[in-house]
């Protein structure tokens, strides 16, 4: 089974998003918890294409309900269904995924989204760095695919 972790902010939605949000209609995305539209069908196009792939949630804020709520239903829309959650920061991050990976020894392939930019710390190879710039891209899609692939050889 395939797992993919990803956060909120910086790969489901960007700065751009929110400048744009803000300039547009005078609030941030990430405080009404708006998703990028592209950076979901994005992601939409790589859980399809994977089989038996879960997503799991990576951020800070797993932890609230309405957060969570709100992530949950604007997946929902896109037809992906959050599996897990992780409530970790940038400190607690790495230990907390492998405490997941060794609960769930039935993941034998998984792969990081992260938009944070202390991703270096990180001594997983399976991270990929998303520009939290523009979100989640294609180029970051296609590396996805090419590292799920190669892993299972």
């Amino acid at each position: 089974m395939n797992a993919i972790f990803f956060e909120v902010s910086g790969v489901l939605n960007s700065t751009k998003f929110n400048n744009d949000c803000l300039q547009d209609c005078g609030f941030l995305a990430w405080k009404h918890n708006l998703l990028q539209q592209q950076s979901l069908l994005y992601l939409k196009s790589l859980v399809k294409r994977q089989q038996n792939t879960i997503l799991v949630l990576t951020n800070t804020q797993s932890g609230d309900p309405a957060f969570l709520a709100e992530v949950q239903f604007q997946l929902a829309l896109y037809d992906m269904y959050l599996s897990s959650w992780i409530d970790c920061n940038i400190v607690n991050r790495e230990r907390k995924i492998n405490d997941w990976l060794n609960a769930h020894p039935d993941v034998d392939n998984f792969i990081i989204f992260s938009g944070d930019s202390a991703v270096e710390d990180f001594i997983f190879t399976q991270t990929i760095e998303v520009n939290p710039h523009y979100g989640l891209t294609l180029k970051d899609i296609e590396l996805a695919r090419k590292m799920l692939r190669e892993k299972h050889g």
